[in-house]
């Protein structure tokens, strides 16, 4: 069973600007929020708002989220026959989404930095997707915070680091984040793992290494990796 919180609690945050603790952790709301961005760029490009009503997408979010603003209704000739198709739209590329990777064949899948960090992603030849399986041949890219720890483990045994004090060839650095990309060469079942705001050195196994960043109040975000 897949959570409801995004769709019931989380979006309303979106909206204020809040932080969502919630979503950081969460598989499926992180990609119901992914789902959600594309879809908004998709109806800005689709449908763009008519001219002298730049204010259209601001009224439907607050309806979404039970904010009823009192206002005088626009002309319905302005209003439905703008609206309906970006209805459709989004209609239907929610139930083309939710069961389905992101992926767009010939492109990379693109998010801002505080939509998707950490962020995980799949290169398979010209396709760049988020997803929990991998073949072999394909790339890794994990994306997080500069201060963060990103950690592969194959069979709970550590096969690759990255952190800002240790930038390598599968290891950039940039001011604000750390990306660790590298390819994936034997099959298998691969942990990633990112520590959040902390950096504690590794013994080499899965469970020994994440003890003590538990015990140091660290909340590491363990992601399971099929590799066929």
């Amino acid at each position: 069973m897949s959570c409801k919180h995004y769709w019931r609690d989380g979006i309303v945050l979106v909206e204020h600007g809040e932080p969502d603790p919630h979503r950081e952790g969460c598989v499926d709301c992180r990609r119901a929020h992914t789902a959600r961005h594309e879809l908004v760029r998709a109806i800005a490009m689709a449908d763009p708002a008519p001219r002298g009503d730049s204010d259209w997408q601001a009224r439907v979010w607050q309806e979404i989220a039970g904010e009823r603003v009192m206002q005088k209704p626009p002309q319905p000739s302005r209003w439905w026959w703008s609206l309906a198709p970006a209805l459709a739209l989004c209609a239907a590329l929610v139930l083309w989404l939710r069961p389905h990777e992101l992926a767009r064949p010939g492109s990379t899948v693109r998010s801002s930095s505080a939509d998707c960090m950490p962020c995980i992603e799949i290169i398979s030849g010209p396709v760049v997707k988020r997803s929990t399986s991998a073949r072999v041949g394909d790339r890794v890219r994990i994306s997080a915070r500069r201060g963060d720890d990103i950690r592969v483990y194959r069979a709970d045994q550590l096969v690759m680091r990255c952190t800002a004090k240790a930038p390598s060839a599968d290891c950039v650095t940039a001011d604000q984040s750390i990306v660790a990309e590298t390819a994936f060469t034997t099959a298998g079942e691969y942990q990633l793992v990112v520590i959040k705001g902390m950096v504690i050195e590794p013994v080499g196994s899965l469970s020994a290494d994440l003890a003590p960043v538990i015990e140091a109040g660290g909340d590491p975000q363990l992601t399971d990796l099929s590799i066929r």
